[in-house]
């Protein structure tokens, strides 16, 4: 895994290791856990664009890792971008994804695509 994803994997857990009443990783309920930081972030008014970039890349680089261990992937390169690949054939952008999610709200929300990657893995 890339320096840079793990770094932005322990940041998240340093947060979320001490608000969690659990054992914080990268399954279904921890990713739960995570899901309301980028609507509340959208809600918030005076965040710039590094703070923006930094939380992209931050929680993008843990749902991706969540994606990996639940769904079997890996980190790739697909035409420039940085993603998760499922059995050669499917593909998830954690950071788009988290990006859309921050921009649009609950409407795009990470954890509701993460329950429906078996959906796309199997079309």
């Amino acid at each position: 895994m890339d320096e840079n994803i793990q770094k932005n994997i322990d940041a998240v857990f340093t947060l979320f290791n001490v608000m969690a009443n659990f054992k914080f990783g990268f399954d279904s309920k921890s990713l739960y856990c995570t899901n309301c930081f980028p609507s509340l972030i959208r809600l918030t008014k005076g965040y710039d664009k590094e703070f923006k970039n930094k939380f992209i890349y931050e929680f993008g680089s843990y749902f991706g890792q969540c994606v990996i261990k639940t769904y079997v992937g890996e980190w790739q390169r697909k035409d420039g971008h940085l993603g998760v690949n499922i059995n050669g054939d499917n593909w998830v952008f954690p950071y788009e994804r988290v990006k859309q999610h921050l921009e649009n709200g609950d409407n795009d929300s990470i954890y509701s695509f993460y329950k429906k990657i078996p959906l796309l893995i199997n079309s």
